[in-house]
């Protein structure tokens, strides 16, 4: 997997784009969205996976949580987006060599 350093995607910031342009500005297949909003003393994540070659959500999901250790969330989301994310990538990579949408032999 490919990733890029995350200030690569703040000239995009705040501003209505094309998810399949910022693929090809980026030189990315994928692109993970996401956004933090908090509440008093609660935070919540959302996050989404999106394929910016076709435009299509492969994942997406929202984390709240009590805002007490910043990063022990951090940590907890990050292996949560990783292990969400991970097999589903797997899986479309696996779709797209074996010829579109097609469900590939032992998945």
């Amino acid at each position: 997997m490919f990733v890029i350093a995350r200030n690569s995607s703040f000239t995009f910031k705040g501003k209505a784009i094309d998810i399949k342009e910022v693929g090809r500005q980026l030189g990315v297949r994928y692109v993970l969205k996401g956004s933090v909003r908090k509440a008093s003393r609660r935070v919540r994540i959302a996050g989404q996976l999106i394929d910016a070659v076709k435009g299509a959500h492969i994942w997406a999901d929202r984390f709240e949580r009590d805002l007490t250790d910043v990063f022990a969330l951090q940590d907890e989301v990050t292996i949560a987006v990783v292990s969400a994310i991970q097999p589903r990538m797997l899986q479309t990579e696996l779709q797209r060599r074996c010829g579109g949408d097609r469900e590939p032999h032992g998945v």
